[in-house]
């Protein structure tokens, strides 16, 4: 837009080229959580699509609400209302609830008339407020430009551009539970996130176990990005990373604590694990005779526990298991620790 005036020129960033895809479905829900479930699978949908981000809190997907009521047995809608640009679920959950129940309060009192109209709501004041009248379709006044031609889609460009698509969550969720048979709650976790389902597939490429990679993506990965402050969608881990971890683990090459710590590396720093390890001399020390002296040490020096494991205290074996632990820098095998350990205090 150009000012003559100032002898400027203005660019309006609403008109430049951003991609809207308005969705409007038919008067199908009858309850906020109906409305919630429909909006969760379609945000789902568009996310593994690649199509959006869909951050409501960021504009990238709104939400308009109509609300209508009839009584019981009728079949005919009641009057419309609208309520915009709504940009969370929990507040869309608490408008149908309110808007519903204003509805119903005008018809049964006969207090106020409803009108067809656009509404806000008020977050704060749990509330919805007018803002206009709505016009009927007609009022729109549609017609055909001339100028814009119609754009004919066939199945074959249809059926071409789906094969395109990435694996949907739903059906990501059916192949982990049904192929891959891991739990029903792992398999819900990972499908619901496209990165974290991003990461299970890459690093299963590299460790074909499916239980394991997902363990470790549920337990010690999102426990650091929690801890990092990294929302589980700008997760930057490389998958093949999480994988040689995983890997390592299961084969002793580490236990799992030191894995805890290469894996803490691999998100501040991106380390590349086999090297960090041998960097810091952190594979696990799985010689007998070495083990067995320490253990030897660590008896020595705590004679009470000793004596009250011989007294048929079976608790004392894990405090025992923790200071072989300790003097090792937490790099020996604690099952073949546990198993020496159970020896050397059974033969006392």
């Amino acid at each position: 837009m150009h000012d003559a005036r100032a002898d400027t020129t203005l660019i309006d960033y609403n008109r430049t080229s951003v991609p809207l895809i308005e969705i409007v479905s038919n008067p199908d829900f009858k309850t906020a959580d109906e409305v919630t479930a429909y909006l969760e699978k379609l945000r789902l949908l568009l996310t593994f699509a690649d199509i959006s981000d869909c951050k409501m809190q960021e504009g990238s997907m709104r939400c308009d609400i109509n609300i209508s009521v009839r009584k019981k047995g009728e079949t005919k809608l009641g009057t419309r209302t609208e309520i915009k640009n709504m940009n969370s679920l929990k507040a869309i959950t608490r408008a149908i609830e309110y808007e519903s129940q204003r509805h119903i309060d005008a018809l049964e009192t006969g207090t106020e008339k409803l009108i067809q109209e656009t509404r806000r709501w008020d977050d704060e004041l749990g509330e919805t407020f007018s803002m206009r009248e709505k016009e009927e379709a007609e009022d729109y006044r549609y017609f055909p430009n001339s100028e814009i031609l119609p754009v004919f889609i066939d199945n074959m460009w249809i059926a071409e551009i789906s094969g395109k698509m990435s694996e949907p969550s739903h059906e990501k969720y059916d192949r982990m539970v049904n192929t891959l048979g891991l739990p029903e709650y792992d398999s819900k976790i990972i499908s619901s996130n496209r990165r974290l389902s991003q990461i299970f597939d890459e690093a299963l490429k590299h460790f074909n176990k499916p239980k394991e990679i997902s363990n470790w993506i549920l337990g010690e990965t999102l426990a650091i990005s929690k801890e990092l402050d990294i929302k589980d969608e700008d997760i930057s881990i490389e998958p093949q990373k999480l994988a040689t971890i995983a890997k390592f683990v299961d084969e002793g090459k580490i236990n799992r604590t030191v894995g805890k710590k290469v894996l803490y590396e691999v998100f501040k720093n991106n380390a590349d694990p086999e090297v960090y390890i041998e960097t810091n001399s952190l594979a696990m020390v799985s010689d007998t005779k070495l083990l067995e002296a320490v253990i030897q040490e660590v008896l020595s020096e705590n004679e009470k526990s000793v004596n009250e494991y011989r007294s048929g205290s079976e608790k004392v074996l894990g405090y025992l298991v923790g200071q072989v632990m300790k003097k090792t820098a937490g790099k020996a095998d604690a099952r073949l620790v546990n198993k020496l350990l159970h020896n050397l205090l059974n033969a006392l």
